[in-house]
């Protein structure tokens, strides 16, 4: 499963590696229409399912709740940003910074959908300097799940 999808493209190169069955869950409707196009063009409409719900977060629950589980789960989320008035200048603009609001949760939902043995791949974009908290959050999300985990690769990038 390819949650929060953008264009697709994990879960299409999954199919394409030989994956059974891949859903991209995407609660753009611009990113959705992007991967169904990827999908047909990439000739894997018959083990891509694309879905579109108003929520990713929802339907993970939902998805959770439902006994739902896939071998591979990548969540890349979408990073959310507030007004904050302290913020004079930084990476991401003069009065905004992105908020972590929410990452713990949806890793917690990604590895209830993740089964047994199965592999969760989380891409968060952090501002740099906050870039060591993604081990932190990753770790409180399974810790909510009630799963342990093991670290199987950490990259940070920087320009």
């Amino acid at each position: 499963m390819d949650a929060w999808s953008h264009a697709g493209q994990w879960g299409v190169r999954c199919a394409k590696a030989g994956a059974g069955e891949v859903v991209l869950l995407e609660e753009s409707l611009g990113f959705a229409k992007l991967s169904r196009d990827n999908v047909t063009l990439n000739g894997e409409d018959a083990r891509c399912t694309v879905l579109h719900r108003g929520s990713v977060i929802d339907e993970l629950r939902s998805m959770a709740t439902s006994g739902i589980r896939f071998n591979c789960v990548s969540l890349n989320v979408r990073v959310r940003f507030e007004r904050y008035f302290k913020q004079r200048e930084g990476q991401f603009g003069r009065w905004f910074k992105p908020s972590l609001k929410n990452y713990a949760t949806a890793v917690a939902l990604g590895a209830q959908v993740t089964s047994r043995g199965g592999y969760l791949v989380v891409t968060f974009l952090l501002p740099i300097v906050s870039e060591n908290w993604s081990l932190s959050l990753i770790k409180d999300g399974l810790e909510q799940a009630g799963r342990v985990g093991s670290v199987v690769a950490h990259l940070i990038g920087t320009s």
